[in-house]
C-alpha cells in the first residue's frame, strides 16, 4: 500500500537568488501594500541568506529608481553624486543587465511562482466528491476512496490509497502529474483519465489525451519512485483516448473501448451505474461498492443473466424494482442487512 513520507526541502543558493529576484520584480510591478512590506520583513527575519541576496540585488536595482518600497524597509546608504549624465548612463546599463538576469531566472525557474497545495481527501461508501486543485486540475472521488495530493513547484503527485478517482489535469509541461496506485504509476501532463485500485490491481481508463503507465520494478519503494529514480520504473503502456489497461506486478491487459463503453464506465461521476449485457453477478458486485447491504445470488441461472440499463448508484431498492419488472427477479430479505435475489416463483414457495 502506498504511504506518504515527510520530505523537507533545504533550498540551495540558486533557489534563494530566484526568490529574491522574484520579490524585486513583484515590488517593481505591483502596488506595494503594508501587508506586502510585512511579508517581506518576515521573510528576511527568518532567512539571513534571503536578506543578503535581496539586499545585494536591490542595491543594484535601486539606481534605476525602482525600489522606493524597499527603502521603507531598509533605506540604502546615500552614495556621493557623480556626473549626472554618467550616473544616468550607468544606472540604465545596470538596470538593463539586472532585468536580463532576473528575466532569465524567472523564465528558467517558473516553478517558483506556481501555487502549491497539500491535502488529503476521502469519501465514505456511497459518497462522491469533487476537489478543485490550485493548478486548475479537478479530481472527482468515487465511493469509498482516499487520496493524498501534493502539488509542488516541480511536480504534481497524487497517492490513490483506495477506491477510484477521475482526474481532469490542467496542462503544465514543467510539472508532470503522477498518480501512484498500488504498484503502479500513471503520468500525464494535461489530460483526463480515471484510476481504480482493486486489491493489488490498477485499472486505468483514458478519456482525453495520452497517459503513460508504469509498473514498479523489483522491491523499489514508493519513496524511490517519487524521487524519480529511472531504475524504479518500467513503462508498460502509453494509453490514448478510449484505451484501458488493467495490471498488477506480474501481468497486464490492454483494450480499446467503444465510445459508448467509455461513457458507461464514467457515469459514476453523475451518480449512475450503466451496463450493457453484463452478467447480473457483475452488476451486483458493482452495486455493493455503494451500499452496506449484502446482496447475494444463490442461483447460477440468475448470476449469468445479462443485464442492460442504468441504475442510480447505491439505490438498491430501485435496482430490485427494475429486476422484478424486467426479469421476474425479486429481493428476498434474509435479515436487516442481507438480501437474496431469486426468481418470483421461488419467493412464493418460501
Amino acid at each position: 500500500m502506498a504511504t506518504r513520507e515527510n520530505i523537507i526541502e533545504f533550498p540551495d543558493n540558486a533557489v534563494i537568488e530566484e526568490e529574491a529576484a522574484a520579490w524585486i520584480i513583484r515590488l517593481d510591478s505591483e502596488d506595494v501594500t503594508p501587508d506586502m512590506i510585512a511579508s517581506l520583513k518576515e521573510r528576511m527575519r527568518k532567512s539571513p541568506r534571503f536578506e543578503e541576496a535581496f539586499t545585494r540585488l536591490a542595491t543594484v536595482w535601486s539606481d534605476a529608481d525602482r525600489l522606493a518600497a524597499y527603502r521603507l524597509i531598509d533605506p540604502l546608504a546615500e552614495e556621493p553624486q557623480a556626473d549626472a549624465s554618467w550616473s544616468r548612463f550607468m544606472g540604465g546599463a545596470i538596470a538593463a543587465c539586472l532585468l536580463l538576469l532576473v528575466g532569465a531566472i524567472v523564465l528558467s525557474t517558473t516553478q517558483f511562482w506556481v501555487a502549491t497545495q497539500q491535502l488529503t481527501a476521502e469519501t465514505v461508501k456511497g459518497e462522491r466528491r469533487e476537489v478543485g486543485l490550485v493548478d486548475g486540475s479537478v479530481v472527482v472521488l468515487n465511493t469509498d476512496t482516499e487520496v493524498h495530493i501534493d502539488i509542488g513547484r516541480r511536480s504534481r503527485t497524487v497517492i490513490l490509497e483506495s477506491g477510484e478517482a477521475h482526474f481532469a489535469v490542467a496542462e503544465d509541461p514543467d510539472r508532470p502529474f503522477r498518480v501512484f496506485a498500488a504498484g503502479g504509476v500513471v503520468e500525464a501532463v494535461g489530460t483526463a483519465f480515471a484510476v481504480r485500485v482493486i486489491d493489488k490491481e490498477v485499472d486505468v481508463t483514458v478519456e482525453e489525451g495520452i497517459v503513460e503507465v508504469f509498473r514498479r520494478t523489483g522491491n523499489n519503494s514508493q519513496a524511490q519512485l517519487q524521487r524519480e529514480d529511472p531504475e524504479s520504473w518500467n513503462s508498460i503502456a502509453a494509453l490514448a483516448v478510449n484505451e484501458r489497461a488493467v495490471f498488477d506486478d506480474r501481468q497486464e491487459r490492454r483494450e480499446k473501448l467503444e465510445t459508448s463503453a467509455l461513457a458507461r464506465s464514467l457515469m459514476w461521476r453523475d451518480g449512475f451505474l450503466s451496463f450493457s449485457g453484463d452478467p447480473l453477478a457483475d452488476v451486483v458486485e458493482e452495486m455493493r461498492r455503494y451500499t452496506d447491504v449484502d446482496i447475494r445470488i444463490e442461483d447460477e441461472a440468475i448470476a449469468t443473466l445479462p443485464i442492460s440499463g442504468s441504475f442510480e448508484a447505491g439505490n438498491v431498492s430501485g435496482m430490485f424494482e427494475s429486476l422484478e419488472r424486467a426479469f421476474g427477479i425479486v429481493a428476498v430479505e434474509q435479515s436487516s442487512d442481507m438480501i437474496v435475489l431469486s426468481y418470483r416463483e421461488e419467493k412464493e414457495n418460501l
